[in-house]
C-alpha cells in the first residue's frame, strides 16, 4: 500500500497557498472548539475556495451535531469527515444517510 499524506490544521490563507504547492493527498480543517488549530465553518470554507479543487479537505469532528457535518459535506467545505469522538454505529449510520461521502473513524 503507498502512504497517503494529510496535511491538518490549516487555519490560515499561507497554509493554503503551501498545500497548493506541496500537494498533499488531503488536507484537514479541525471542527473541535478545543483545539488550537479550530476553524469555524465559515473561515473553513473561506479557505477551502482557495485550495486546488483536486486536493480534498477532511473535516475533524469530535462528538459534533452529525447535521453540522452532513452540511459542511452537502456544501462542498469538506470531501470527506473524519470522527475522533464517541461517535458510535447509530451515529456514522445517521451520518452516511444524508451523505454518500467517505467518513473516517479514528
Amino acid at each position: 500500500m503507498i502512504p497517503r499524506v494529510k496535511t491538518c490544521g490549516l487555519s490560515r490563507t499561507e497554509d493554503i497557498v503551501v498545500a497548493n504547492e506541496l500537494r498533499p493527498d488531503c488536507v484537514g480543517f479541525v471542527f473541535w472548539p478545543k483545539s488550537r488549530r479550530y476553524v469555524t465553518p465559515e473561515a473553513a470554507a473561506e479557505l477551502r475556495v482557495l485550495l486546488s479543487p483536486d486536493i480534498p479537505a477532511v473535516g475533524v469532528f469530535v462528538d459534533e451535531d452529525p447535521t453540522v457535518v452532513a452540511d459542511l459535506l452537502q456544501q462542498g467545505t469538506i470531501q470527506v469527515a473524519q470522527l475522533h469522538g464517541h461517535e458510535d454505529e447509530t451515529y456514522i449510520a445517521a451520518l452516511r444517510q444524508t451523505t454518500s461521502a467517505p467518513i473516517w473513524k479514528a
